[in-house]
């Protein structure tokens, strides 16, 4: 069960890339070319972003996106509320609708106590850091492999997954 849809995913690479390039606009084009992704998947989080004054875009010869916030300042949390994606972490741990995750699961307490870890570590996490550590291990990274996916035929149940 992914914590946050891949309308997430797709803004937080976009907004990775862009980071990395601060004097220059990139395209939408660019950047799905870059890591071999949906040229419309990449549209969508980026005209999400820029509704979310996180990007500005210039359109024309030499436009593309900017960050419209320092990437210093920018932590995961403000990308994924820019997406509208804030509600998407669940109250149970098993996906229950809240009334019945409020009455019957024998996990609410310690879901509850990790979600909070969890919405704390995105709040303190930048885009810098995320843009500094992957260009540390830029050797290992290949921009082009496939997105790792951990749910569907790709989900490991040892807690592992592997690459769609």
């Amino acid at each position: 069960m992914p914590l946050y849809s891949q309308s997430c995913a797709y803004a937080i690479l976009a907004l990775t890339r862009i980071a990395d390039s601060p004097e220059s606009p990139l395209s939408a084009k660019e950047i799905a070319d870059y890591y071999d992704v949906s040229n419309a998947s990449i549209s969508q989080a980026l005209f999400q972003l820029k509704r979310g004054k996180i990007v500005t875009g210039k359109r024309g010869k030499g436009g593309g996106f900017v960050l419209a916030v320092p990437a210093s300042s920018l932590s995961l949390m403000d990308i994924i509320k820019a997406m509208g994606c804030e509600h998407d972490l669940p109250c149970c741990l098993f996906g229950l609708n809240d009334q019945i995750a409020l009455a019957h699961c024998t996990t609410i307490s310690f879901w509850k106590e990790e979600r909070k870890r969890i919405v704390t570590m995105l709040s303190n996490t930048r885009l810098e850091d995320l843009r500094k550590k992957q260009n540390s291990e830029s050797t290992e990274i290949n921009p082009k492999a496939p997105l790792a996916r951990c749910d569907g035929p790709h989900f490991q149940p040892s807690g592992g997954c592997h690459s769609s």
